[in-house]
């Protein structure tokens, strides 16, 4: 019988070996699956990140986009403004060029009367001094 106890007793200890090695092993399982989840929960929100910068990145880009669709719209106003000056400075020029050609013109007229009225004035001066002699 004494056999019979040491086996049970033996069989007891093994059995508490066993159970704490299990044990052991079921504390190093959770470890490693709280581990994991602790990375698989630090890589969502890397990403998470991620895409709140990227949707930043998009934000600020979509500003620039518009701010330099608005000073395009700008530009083209401030042409079209230098546009109809253009225009008006063209208008202008022509207006001067006929006003100038019509005071040539008036200038070769009065040239002409001025040349006549001399050659009046000469040919009154040479029957003058034709008198005078």
């Amino acid at each position: 019988m004494a056999m019979r106890e040491e086996w049970s007793a033996s069989a007891v200890t093994v059995r508490a070996e066993n159970a704490k090695k299990w044990e052991k092993d079921r504390v190093k399982r959770e470890e490693r699956i709280m581990k994991w989840e602790e990375d698989r929960v630090k890589r969502e929100e890397a990403r998470e990140i991620r895409e709140i910068k990227a949707e930043e990145e998009k934000k600020k880009e979509s500003e620039k986009v518009e701010e330099v669709e608005e000073r395009a719209a700008k530009a083209e106003e401030r042409a079209a403004k230098v546009e109809e000056e253009l225009e008006k400075l063209k208008k202008t020029v022509e207006k001067l060029v006929k006003k100038i050609e019509k005071m040539g013109k008036w200038f070769e007229e009065q040239e002409g009367v001025v040349e006549e009225e001399e050659e009046e004035q000469e040919e009154e001066g040479c029957s003058e001094n034709g008198k005078g002699m």
